[in-house]
C-alpha cells in the first residue's frame, strides 16, 4: 500500500515537473518567435573598392515593415566554425541586454532605419577570411533587441544576398529578390 502512495506520488511530481517545463519552453517561444513587424535582415560581401584592398565589405539590408523606426548596429568578425556546424542563421531575445557584448563600442555601423523603408549599412571587415559572421542587432519598439547572426562564406564576394543570386537583381528599393 505504501510502495503504490509512494510510486503515484513520484509520478505525478515527475509529470508535475514535466508541464511546467513544457508551459515555461512555450512561454519562451511566444517571447522569441517572430513577429509581423520584426526587421528583415540579409547579409552580403561586396569588394571593397579600393585598389590593392584584398578586404571585403559586408553589407547589410535591412527592412523595417513596423511604422516605427529601429536602431540598427552591424559588426562582422571572422567565423571559426564551419556554417554546417554552426547553422547558417540565428536570431536571438537576449534577456539582459546591457551586457558587455550589446555595447556600442564594439559595432562600427549604427544607424536608424525609418518605419517602412529599407537601409543598406555597410561594415568593414578587420582581416581577410574564408568565412565571416555578421551581427545585427536591431532594437526595434517596447524595448525589444533581436540579434541576428549571419554566416557569410569569403567566396561569395559580390555574389549576390547570402551568396545567392547576382547583386544586379535587386530591386528598385534596394532589396534583393531571392
Amino acid at each position: 500500500m505504501v510502495a503504490t502512495m509512494l510510486s503515484l506520488f513520484i509520478v505525478l511530481g515527475v509529470g508535475a515537473i514535466a508541464f511546467a517545463g513544457l508551459f515555461w519552453l512555450a512561454l519562451e517561444g511566444f517571447r522569441n518567435g517572430d513577429r509581423p513587424e520584426d526587421a528583415q535582415v540579409r547579409a552580403a560581401l561586396r569588394s571593397s573598392g579600393q585598389p590593392g584592398e584584398p578586404r571585403p565589405v559586408a553589407v547589410v539590408a535591412l527592412g523595417n515593415p513596423d511604422g516605427t523606426p529601429v536602431l540598427a548596429a552591424v559588426a562582422v568578425r571572422r567565423a571559426r566554425l564551419p556554417g554546417w556546424v554552426a547553422g547558417a542563421i540565428g536570431t536571438a531575445v537576449p534577456r539582459r541586454t546591457g551586457r558587455r557584448a550589446y555595447r556600442p563600442d564594439g559595432f562600427p555601423t549604427v544607424a536608424v532605419v525609418p518605419g517602412g523603408q529599407y537601409a543598406e549599412l555597410s561594415a568593414p571587415v578587420p582581416a581577410v577570411a574564408r568565412r565571416y559572421l555578421v551581427t545585427v542587432l536591431v532594437g526595434q519598439a517596447q524595448g525589444r533587441l533581436r540579434v541576428h547572426r549571419l554566416r557569410i562564406e569569403a567566396a561569395a564576394v559580390d555574389g549576390g544576398w547570402r551568396g545567392y543570386g547576382s547583386l544586379d537583381v535587386l530591386g528598385p528599393t534596394g532589396w534583393a529578390r531571392d
